[in-house]
């Protein structure tokens, strides 16, 4: 082994385990309304050797918005993204904003984007049984506490953070588009400022054709 190999391994062995973050495929896909929207079900995991773990802090209560940073081994890397307290719904504890993106997609173009209030990172659903030991399973990411200063949020190697259809923003308002084929593209961490060892499988997707009859739409998946 040549002494640059040596020291590219010694730093491969230095550094922590990274998590992997994988976009599953889009499922329950339908068509509810009026108003017409497309909704389904999404969820992204944790596949890589080593947990997601985020943290969001600010200096004090009357700070809206909490800047959040992930944690690796001794790493901290500052300003991944922001969180926020919401109350909504079925919703009163923090979101971490824009972590996982929704989109139609036509001819290579978006067409219509999510706006989706964010989501709280937990250990929901193992992707194999015996499941791993789930460290962030039960979390309420600051649930009933809006004038909380920190929270701790995460994902364990082996773990999946599903989201049903009814989960409030979880769909994407057809009107206007016009009949055509689409692509429902679905990508976690899009900015890629959270830190993995892999992004080449953060986006999944599924084909669908809408149809209009009568100001009613339908989709027929491809």
């Amino acid at each position: 082994m040549t002494a640059l190999a040596s020291f590219a391994a010694l730093l491969l062995a230095a550094s922590p385990p990274l998590p992997d973050l994988v976009q599953l495929r889009p499922t329950s896909v339908s068509v509810t309304g009026p108003p017409y929207r497309l909704t389904f079900a999404a969820s992204f995991a944790n596949v890589g050797r080593g947990p997601l773990v985020v943290v969001a802090t600010r200096p004090s209560a009357e700070v809206e918005t909490l800047r959040v940073d992930q944690l690796a081994g001794d790493r901290r890397i500052r300003g991944i993204g922001v969180a926020r307290y919401v109350v909504s719904r079925g919703h009163r504890h923090f979101h971490v904003l824009r972590f996982d993106r929704y989109e139609l997609v036509r001819d290579g173009k978006v067409v219509v984007r999510d706006r989706k209030t964010g989501f709280c990172l937990g250990d929901r659903t193992p992707l194999r049984r015996p499941a791993p030991p789930a460290a962030f399973g039960g979390l309420q990411c600051g649930r009933n506490r809006p004038r909380a200063l920190a929270v701790r949020e995460g994902l364990t190697p082996g773990w999946a953070d599903p989201y049903p259809p009814v989960v409030e923003g979880q769909y994407l308002p057809l009107a206007g588009l016009p009949a055509g084929r689409y692509t429902l593209r679905h990508t976690v961490n899009p900015s890629h400022r959270v830190l993995e060892s892999n992004y080449a499988n953060n986006s999944a997707s599924v084909s669908l054709e809408l149809s209009w009859k009568d100001g009613v739409p339908a989709i027929r998946m491809l």
